[in-house]
């Protein structure tokens, strides 16, 4: 499971109607990215980290009458009023702010296509979350709308993180260093990116799950025991916490 994804990654470089970015090439930079995270919160969290859950909704058709289509996720129930000559995308629209005003176990997310609503769960490892529960697929009046599959996704933060250090990348190899100081400077945008991943690193940014824990904690990769009074010369030097190591000479 990569951290990021690859069209909110386009998105976030402002290169998704770039045909010249693969996406071999974004999913190589979210794995490099995703590499430098774990290299640098694995000292202060277990990992494996725990993971969210997300799926998709993609609307089509266009309304041929008046309708309430109702999606079940989880129990909850979410309605999107159809009118005569809807578009798919606006159907999509009103699914998102009924996702908002319910305000349950689920949130959207901004998706390449304004046909497609992603849903992400508020909590972790609870596939439950973000399971369709109703007709799937099903239509009402000319809309139709179709479930994806659950998969695992990265806490959010994680995710905004390694998208950025991946759509930094993209921008450096599309842009160069002549963008530096505009829009357009990856090299910046990387030292965004870095910044906010010091700031778990050290704590200043926790890592929680949608029910306020924090995740499991590891001291692990921290070399904290010295200097300490075990290191110390103890000849009465005003730093006795000076590291006393010995080398023999000899060879």
């Amino acid at each position: 499971m990569l951290y990021g994804s690859i069209d909110r990654t386009l998105l976030t470089a402002g290169l998704h109607n770039n045909s010249n970015i693969t996406d071999a090439l974004v999913h190589n930079k979210l794995f490099y990215a995703q590499q430098v995270i774990d290299g640098m919160i694995s000292d202060v969290y277990q990992l494996p980290l725990p993971v969210f859950w997300e799926n998709t909704i993609v609307f089509s058709g266009t309304g041929s009458g008046s309708g309430t289509m109702t999606i079940t996720i989880d129990g909850q129930d979410y309605t999107v009023d159809i009118e005569n000559a809807m578009t798919a995308d606006r159907a999509a629209d009103l699914l998102r702010e009924s996702i908002l005003s319910v305000n349950g176990n689920i949130y959207s997310e901004p998706t390449l296509d304004d046909e497609t609503v992603r849903i992400v769960s508020k909590v972790t490892n609870d596939k439950t979350d973000v399971v369709i529960t109703s007709t799937d697929p099903q239509t009402v009046q000319g809309i139709t709308a179709t479930g994806g599959t659950p998969m695992p996704t990265a806490h959010p933060i994680l995710r905004e993180i390694s998208q950025l250090m991946a759509a930094a990348q993209l921008m450096q190899i599309a842009y160069g260093k002549e963008a530096e100081g505009t829009d357009k400077d990856g090299y910046r945008m990387m030292e965004v990116a870095m910044e906010e991943l010091r700031k778990i690193q050290t704590k200043e940014i926790k890592l929680m799950d949608g029910n306020g824990s924090e995740f499991n904690t590891s001291n692990g990769g921290r070399l904290n025991f010295y200097p300490n009074n075990s290191s110390s010369t103890g000849d009465g030097d005003e730093d006795d916490t000076t590291n006393n190591f010995k080398v023999n000479e000899q060879f």
